[in-house]
């Protein structure tokens, strides 16, 4: 019973554990720019996670808190062709060259500066290279886009798989230059991207944020289009479990609600508490076969103090033999597990942090389950149990 308890409370835990670190391999001060659009006739604004082409640009020149800056755009489908072979890549964004300056995605060969600078420049991930190009070098080599516009990319680099913990999921980053440019600094509300800025450390991100409604009545100065629009900025850490009232999300993968992962937290707690209890009473019912164990022991010398350290001893280790059960379970649950929430969770037994994590829990565990059991049976009186 208490395996089964430890083994759920872990397989819950992964899985709040996975959901909170999406993103935590960037290490810039990265936040999205958000949208409230409030159109007339709307029966309430809606927050999008859209902004417009020049926003990027005009922050990065008016804001001295705006350090950076970088735009995305889904290509969606993209089928690729290179000599006879054909390569279908579900996954296409059409990036800045600044995106691998704010993103920490791996970057196997190719400069992150000068990557995607050029227009008709592409970056394909290790598993999307393999496909069309098994084992040849793939630099330098040419790619045709034929469905639709056809375009010819060239590749600049290659990429390390995004991994599955970050909201932004890709098969291929194109150069943003390619289908946008000049021209599209005049484009003011038109939403059709998403644009991400690094701020300085220790921005104000609330009095920021005040200073957006000028800037829009600045730069959308022709009319009255500026009323329909507010902005805000969420932090790339929340992009992921934060955006349930975000609309128009079309690049968050996995997108789920923060408030879930605290309700499974306490769930886990409580599943454990509940093994830990009956693991006490089924301790406690047991103390009658050892009542004259504790008698004998305590006439012949054994105080309180070290009896209860020898029943919590053996407590911490039926614990620790729990805890070896539990994760042979949780080993055999996971591809289960993962099939029914669409996750890659993973419990890595090579981790010593994790294995330290485990142990402690499961010591702490055996301390909590035992300490009732423990007083109890230390408080027998010797001359009554001896008696029967």
């Amino acid at each position: 019973g208490l395996a089964i308890g430890i083994a759920a409370c872990i397989l819950i835990m992964l899985f709040v554990s996975y959901e909170k670190s999406f993103d935590s391999q960037h290490k810039k001060n990265i936040y999205r720019l958000d949208e409230v659009q409030k159109f007339e006739g709307m029966v309430q604004p809606q927050n999008v996670a859209l902004s417009m082409y020049p926003m990027g640009p005009t922050l990065l020149a008016e804001f001295p808190e705006v350090e950076n800056f970088t735009r995305v755009r889904p290509a969606n489908k993209m089928d690729l062709t290179y000599g006879d072979k054909r390569i279908f890549l579900p996954r296409v964004l059409y990036v800045d060259s600044t995106f691998l300056q704010l993103f920490d995605f791996k970057l196997v060969r190719g400069d992150r500066k000068i990557l995607l600078e050029k227009p008709n420049s592409i970056a394909l991930t290790k598993e999307s290279a393999g496909k069309i190009f098994g084992k040849e070098d793939p630099i330098g080599k040419t790619v045709t886009k034929f469905v639709g516009d056809t375009i010819s990319f060239t590749i600049t680099g290659i990429l390390e798989d995004s991994p599955e913990n970050s909201h932004l999921q890709f098969d291929a980053l194109a150069s943003f230059n390619t289908i946008a440019g000049p021209r599209n600094m005049s484009n003011w509300g038109g939403n059709w991207l998403i644009t991400y800025l690094e701020l300085a450390k220790g921005t104000d991100i609330g009095a920021l944020e005040k200073k957006f409604l000028a800037y829009l009545k600045k730069y959308m100065a022709d009319g009255e289009g500026w009323r329909f629009y507010e902005l805000f900025l969420q932090p790339l850490s929340k992009v992921h479990d934060h955006s349930t009232d975000i609309t128009h999300d079309y690049l968050n993968y996995q997108k789920f609600d923060n408030s879930y992962t605290y309700i499974f937290s306490v769930i886990a707690i409580i599943i454990l508490f509940i093994a830990c209890i009956n693991f006490m009473n089924l301790s406690t019912a047991r103390s009658a076969e050892r009542g004259r164990e504790v008698g004998i022991r305590k006439t012949i010398g054994a105080g309180r103090f070290q009896l209860a350290g020898q029943f919590l001893g053996e407590s911490v280790l039926l614990s620790l033999i729990a805890l070896v059960i539990a994760i042979a379970i949780v080993k055999l649950s996971l591809p289960a597990v993962n099939d029914l929430s669409q996750r890659k969770l993973e419990l890595p037994l090579f981790d010593l942090p994790l294995m330290l994590l485990l142990l402690g829990g499961a010591v702490i565990t055996g301390i909590v389950a035992g300490l009732y059991p423990a007083g109890y049976l230390s408080s027998f009186r010797p001359i009554r149990v001896l008696k029967g």
